[in-house]
């Protein structure tokens, strides 16, 4: 009899919890985009733009960076995985800060706030990704995908890692306020170090030895290697990067977890 009271009482927690995610997701919607006009706009508009201009930059059809790989879907293969993973570090460590008037209900744990945003970001930039592809197919560019469902385990891995990145810079920046300055900045550099304009197999070893330090990298050569028929992923090392994305998951949750009462006091 206690065991199925037990049950019972961790079963309705549960559907509490979910229904404070379920509110808190609907929130961050409405934040960010309910009080502007053009808010779903921008959210596929931001790495469309970096794609578009970028392909103008180096030719829309008269280059390509891999055989039988147009160069604005090998772009948008890198570039908005990319900012998923940006955006999901700035805004998991800017989470407590942009909740904090939420954490005097006793329903609302810090944990909450942090699984919406997750799920927002991935919804947002999956949607996003779908949406360029599509359009990319409409106008005539060839944008079949060889391996979808391992295409989204990496993408989920890489929003994985962003969550834990963010979270734990989330409590340094609670210690260390110009944490919020300097992730940013280090940011800034991945943009051109990760792959984005480049394949891995062009750079000469004595370079590519350490730009192979970047977990980042390892994820859009996978997502590349099983999106394109064309792309051999020989540098992307699944391995690598699941092993990165546990130690930030855990070690970045586990301190969030730690510090949580001081987060939401401070």
């Amino acid at each position: 009899m206690p065991d199925v009271e037990h049950r019972e009482a961790r079963s309705a927690s549960l559907r509490v919890q979910l229904r404070v995610v379920h509110a808190l997701l609907l929130r961050e919607i409405n934040t960010r985009f309910g009080q502007y006009r053009f808010g779903y706009v921008w959210a596929v508009a931001e790495p469309i733009t970096h794609v578009v201009v970028l392909s103008f930059i180096f030719g829309i059809r008269s280059r390509t960076a891999a055989e039988g790989v147009e160069f604005p879907i090998f772009l948008a293969t890198g570039i908005i995985p990319f900012v998923a993973f940006r955006n999901m570090v700035t805004r998991t460590m800017a989470t407590v800060e942009a909740n904090r008037a939420l954490y005097t209900y006793p329903q609302v744990r810090p944990f909450d706030t942090l699984i919406a945003r997750f799920v927002l970001e991935v919804v947002i930039y999956s949607l996003v990704f779908v949406l360029f592809m599509v359009g990319a197919g409409w106008v005539g560019f060839d944008v079949a995908v060889q391996d979808p469902l391992v295409v989204l385990v990496v993408f989920l891995a890489l929003g994985l890692l962003g969550l834990g990145v963010g979270a734990l810079a989330c409590v340094l920046n609670d210690v260390l306020p110009d944490v919020a300055q300097m992730v940013p900045i280090i940011l800034r550099p991945l943009y051109f170090i990760s792959g984005i304009f480049f394949s891995v197999e062009v750079i000469p070893a004595e370079y590519r030895v350490w730009l192979l330090w970047n977990p980042v990298l390892h994820a859009l050569e996978l997502i590349r290697g099983h999106y394109f028929d064309a792309i051999e992923a020989h540098y992307g090392d699944p391995l690598y990067l699941a092993a990165w994305t546990f130690a930030c998951l855990s070690f970045g949750l586990l301190t969030f977890h730690v510090y949580r009462n001081r987060l939401v006091a401070s």
